[in-house]
């Protein structure tokens, strides 16, 4: 096992190391106020890291130092620095472009949101140190993970309502029904986002009978409020969600 690891680190991945603390390769999202207050507190932190650079949120970049690139360069910058972890500064970018913009980077790097000043927390856990960073951890659906959890939890939803069918058949959920085998084939997913607002913003997702909003049957939801659910979907995806909206769906 060690040497395929070995192996596998040399010839492709990169990823397969045996040092749990090595040193962070940072890039922070932000625009020069924002970007240089968490670059200062992330450096006092205690942080182990080899690497923090500003990325700039607009297509213009700083005359600064400090910044090696935009972030529409965000998926080149992360393999050419070979970054291993991106913070978003909430101040200077939206949600929705922060969900966007994860799903291009690679799928090994970590992705952190600090919020605005009056939001951030620092504090201290030891006498040598300043403070720490603490930042709001994304558990996008773009993750590999995440997706396979989505998949999963298709497939064994699929067979659990074909194990039900004659009750669903006759009692709840027969529209349903004629989505089964597009799901378990791979084409459709149960649960997708509310396409009547733009989604393009958004990580893809394969097309769903089901959105979140449907756990909110008889109530009138706004456009904006479809748009939130949408990416507070996407932006920490659970499969219990998905489980919520088609037990929901079928009662």
């Amino acid at each position: 096992m060690v040497i395929s690891r070995l192996v596998l680190h040399a010839i492709k991945y990169k990823s397969f190391d045996f040092d749990i603390s090595r040193r962070k390769r940072i890039a922070i999202v932000a625009l020069p106020e924002e970007g240089s207050r968490v670059l200062a507190l992330t450096r006092q932190s205690g942080i182990q890291s080899q690497f923090i650079k500003l990325v700039s949120p607009t297509d213009s970049m700083p005359h600064d130092n400090e910044y090696i690139g935009t972030l529409n360069q965000l998926a080149d910058i992360t393999r050419i620095y070979g970054i291993n972890e991106v913070i978003f500064c909430a101040k200077d970018i939206s949600a929705q472009e922060i969900i966007s913009h994860m799903s291009g980077v690679r799928n090994e790097v970590e992705y952190k949101i600090a919020p605005p000043e009056s939001l951030f927390i620092i504090g201290s856990n030891s006498i040598n140190t300043n403070g720490d960073l603490y930042t709001i951890d994304i558990n996008s659906i773009a993750k590999p993970g995440n997706r396979r959890s989505k998949r999963l939890f298709d497939v064994f939803a699929s067979v659990g309502m074909l194990a039900l069918l004659p009750i669903i058949l006759f009692t709840i959920g027969r529209k349903l029904l004629p989505h089964i085998p597009a799901v378990l084939l791979g084409r459709k997913t149960w649960v997708g986002y509310n396409t009547t607002v733009e989604t393009a913003d958004l990580p893809k997702i394969k097309h769903a009978p089901l959105n979140p909003a449907d756990s909110y049957k008889g109530i009138n939801l706004d456009p904006n409020t479809l748009r939130n659910l949408n990416t507070l979907y996407a932006k920490d995806y659970r499969w219990v969600n998905d489980l919520n909206v088609v037990v929901r769906s079928l009662n």
